[in-house]
């Protein structure tokens, strides 16, 4: 349990380390609420994550990811502010989730809502490979909602 704690602190430092030394964020960024709030998340996340507490790890992901969307908006220039990136990282929370609990209807669900965020964010066309299905994928991705709903009528 100890080793598991001074990694995470490592790869914590590490993180924040690249960013201030990639010039993504400058130190005092590091020094705000939003970013508090998502440093918070992350080490509970990591302390749900190791005692197998699913639904809270489910809630310090969605947590992790909006303390993150608000830090990265305000302090990172070029952050992406379309909501598709907020619900892929909601996908990632409930993935995570996913790992606790290996229930695969989870897993079922974390993909389909990465697969909602990824193919609604307009960047989509920006990918090499991507970009010629990338106008069908960014106009018919509500089908996915549809198929997700559908998915929770039938199953038990």
């Amino acid at each position: 349990m100890q080793k598991k704690i001074i990694g995470f602190f490592l790869i914590l430092a590490g993180i924040l380390l690249l960013f201030v030394q990639t010039k993504i964020a400058e130190i005092k960024d590091f020094i705000t609420w939003p970013f508090l709030g998502l440093l918070l998340s992350v080490i509970l996340l990591f302390i749900f994550l190791i005692n197998q507490q699913a639904q809270l790890v489910l809630i310090a992901g969605i947590s992790t990811a909006i303390f993150l969307t608000v830090w990265g908006n305000k302090y990172v220039s070029d952050w992406p502010t379309h909501w598709g990136i907020l619900i892929f990282m909601f996908g990632i929370a409930v993935i995570l989730q996913f790992v606790v609990t290996k229930h695969h209807m989870t897993l079922i669900i974390g993909i389909f809502i990465m697969l909602i965020g990824a193919f609604a964010w307009p960047g989509l066309r920006d990918i090499p490979g991507l970009s010629s299905i990338a106008i069908i994928l960014n106009t018919y991705w509500p089908a996915l909602v549809l198929v997700l709903g559908f998915l929770f009528l039938v199953k038990k």
